[in-house]
């Protein structure tokens, strides 16, 4: 077997890389070759994993340009330059032993100049992944290993068959509930799949997310402009772009960009324009887009993304724990840089604390998005 190694994308042949695409089992949208380049900010660069068997390529993943920031106000003390795991998982052959060859590789790459560490954003607790990456930090000079938050349900809904038999997964008065919600409030949707849907959905979507707490609270913007506009359209190019937008009097107030992808529909981001918060936008368009999955290419998942929120919980059928994980080279910088991250939990966590203990934690945070 070739030895694992990491290349720059210039160094793979795109032809050979789309042609292992084709013939893997799975592969992340986000680290298509195509793709990838518009899926991180200007100016990053981007690292390819191959591992091959005489000369073809087995497994491979991509590394994005990632700093990863433990304390938001000294950013120079509390910064860590790193790699990130693009997609969250490993493309093609992905068994227990093609991990902890990916680790033992991305161990290598730790302490080279711009790779304090590697940052898995979504890992599954108790996958190959997870394991692979925490068993590295038990080796001798391995890496210090750190969850930077706690693990927490990353929910799903998985489609029964037949798909409409989900309906009747939902209590009465739940359905009930939602029902009337989206009969009440006059509304249409567009379901964007096609590239000359994307400048509406994005002039749609980012009049939506001025009107958003995360957009007025958070600055989360739309990713507009030539970028934006190139990843939704080669999204929709590769046949996996599928976005809602719900209307109310010809205007857009919410929305949701979302894919679908190896029979998996992933939920982005959803946003709403909380000027009609009373009126429950967000549940209207979230109960038309799963109407939708079921009449129409039905995914095997619909993948409500890390992160707990109350109707996750109400809408999923099963959950998995997932956390964070970052490898971190063991020198003084990422010392400095993990120490201080770990001041700062220790104070934001006893803020919680009190609030939790208070029994008004969940009161509070529904509060701040509203305000």
């Amino acid at each position: 077997m070739d030895r694992p190694a990491f290349f720059s994308p210039d160094e793979i042949d795109r032809d050979e890389w789309r042609s292992f695409i084709q013939r893997a089992a799975s592969y992340p949208l986000y680290a298509h070759p195509d793709l990838m380049e518009w899926i991180v900010p200007e100016g990053r660069e981007f690292l390819v994993y191959t591992d091959r068997v005489g000369g073809e390529i087995r497994t491979m993943a991509v590394l994005a340009q990632h700093p990863v920031y433990t304390l938001r106000r000294m950013r120079r003390l509390g910064r860590l330059d790193g790699w990130r795991l693009v997609g969250d998982r490993l493309a093609g052959i992905a068994d227990e032993a093609a991990h902890e060859r990916f680790a033992a590789a991305c161990v290598d790459l730790l302490g080279r100049r711009g790779s304090d560490c590697l940052f898995l954003e979504v890992a599954e607790v108790g996958s190959p992944l997870w394991e692979a990456a925490s068993a590295m930090g038990s080796r001798p000079h391995g890496p210090s290993i750190v969850y930077p938050q706690a693990q927490a349900e990353h929910w799903l809904l998985r489609f029964p068959d037949p798909a409409e038999d989900y309906w009747k997964t939902l209590t009465s008065s739940r359905r009930n509930s939602m029902r009337r919600k989206v009969k009440r409030f006059e509304h249409r949707v567009e379901v964007v799949t096609r590239a000359d849907q994307v400048d509406e959905l994005l002039r749609a979507s980012s009049a939506v997310a001025e009107e958003s707490w995360q957009g007025q609270r958070l600055s989360m913007g739309v990713p507009t402009g030539r970028r934006g506009h190139t990843r939704y359209a080669t999204m929709a190019e590769l046949g996996a772009l599928r976005s809602y937008v719900l209307y109310h009097e010809e205007q857009p107030v919410a929305f949701i960009f979302g894919y679908q992808w190896q029979d998996e529909y992933h939920y982005v981001r959803p946003g709403y324009d909380r000027r009609f918060a009373d009126q429950g936008p967000g549940a209207v368009l979230l109960f038309r887009l799963i109407e939708d999955l079921i009449a129409h290419r039905t995914p095997a998942v619909l993948d409500f993304g890390y992160g707990h929120a109350d109707y996750k919980e109400r809408l999923a059928t099963e959950h998995v724990m997932t956390g964070p994980i970052t490898l971190n080279a063991k020198n003084l910088r990422t010392r400095t840089a993990l120490t201080l991250g770990r001041m700062r939990d220790m104070a934001d966590g006893g803020v919680r604390r009190v609030l939790r203990q208070a029994g008004v934690y969940e009161k509070v945070r529904r509060a701040y998005r509203r305000l």
